[in-house]
């Protein structure tokens, strides 16, 4: 739903479908839909899969929405087989529902693999919106093991120092996993819980998703100016010291905190394109990966520092950060 040739419409209200027949002249045939109809979808982003949560914790059922215009309700499945209700009546909107795992509407459920969340929009007729978790989860009694759920990653991209002009280059942001040392194991300790899965399986699929933020960091730029901008400015009349002061340029901080760029799929990479309202400095890059545990120290990593610079001070001017 939404697709169409060079693009993908955007969750709103209005829409229409046009029928037309082709090669007609003055008098084609032709047909409206006889009243607009809503796009709309609902993404479940926390448990997709392969998720191990103890039995009684506090976790946060997430999901992202568009275009809904009722309230939604959250279900709990196993192996295709409804559970119970979790929650209704929820606004689609902010898209976060603390659960204590488990826990639904008349009961509790057993300690098992096969789980789901489904999410779904209230109140609709035949088509109504709706999404589950990309691939089931556990529920487990206890913490069974003490590996963490997500691998150790790092972002490569952008190198350290590198330039960017602003409203005209593209930062290409990416992360790979790290290469950990393995330990062998028998057949009979091998236990394939979910945390073990995630480890292998998880940080492969497009489905699970990573915020990439920015922030500014305070540097000063060195600038080397080539040979025929020196002479200039000493055919101008400067001196040696003050050229060398002019080489330096301290850049403050223009975004103290962190700022988000967008949510994608774990993919390893993404191509920002730098907006015009960025500022000349030097920045770092966040990358949060969402579907790992939130106290798991494995789940942030950080890029190297680099610049963003106004398009024509790049010209003649190249630099490097102290």
């Amino acid at each position: 739903v939404g697709t169409y040739t060079g693009g993908t419409a955007v969750c709103d209200p209005g829409y229409k479908i046009k029928i037309r027949e082709q090669g007609g002249e003055d008098f084609t045939t032709e047909d409206d839909s006889d009243a607009s109809f809503s796009i709309s979808e609902i993404d479940v982003t926390d448990p997709d899969g392969g998720e191990s949560w103890q039995k009684g914790d506090s976790k946060n059922i997430t999901w992202d929405a568009c275009g809904l215009v009722n309230d939604v309700k959250i279900t709990l499945w196993k192996s295709g087989t409804l559970i119970g209700l979790i929650a209704k009546d929820l606004s689609p909107s902010p898209g976060s529902y603390p659960w204590t795992v488990g826990n639904y509407d008349g009961g509790t459920a057993a300690s098992g693999s096969g789980y789901k969340i489904k999410i779904r929009e209230q109140g609709g007729a035949l088509f109504t919106t709706e999404d589950s978790s990309y691939s089931s989860f556990s529920i487990s009694s206890s913490s069974s093991s003490s590996t963490p759920s997500c691998p150790p990653f790092v972002v490569y991209e952008p190198p350290l120092n590198k330039e960017y002009s602003i409203a005209y280059d593209k930062v290409n942001i990416k992360w790979k996993n790290k290469l950990v040392a393995m330990k062998k194991i028998t057949q009979a300790e091998w236990k394939p819980d979910g945390k073990h899965l995630a480890i292998n399986n998880l940080h492969l699929k497009k489905r699970k998703r990573v915020r990439i933020d920015i922030k500014s960091v305070k540097c000063t730029l060195v600038v080397n100016f080539n040979k025929k901008l020196k002479e200039l400015y000493i055919k101008k009349g400067f001196q040696q010291k003050k050229i060398e002061k002019l080489m330096k340029i301290p850049w403050s901080s223009v975004i103290p905190t962190w700022k988000k760029i967008d949510t994608v799929y774990d993919t390893g990479s993404y191509s920002w394109k730098i907006p015009e309202e960025y500022k000349k400095g030097c920045y770092i890059i966040r990358v949060i990966r969402l579907w790992c545990e939130s106290g798991d120290t494995n789940r942030i990593a950080f890029s190297k520092r680099f610049q963003l610079i106004p398009l024509d001070m790049g010209i003649g001017i190249p630099g490097i950060v102290l």
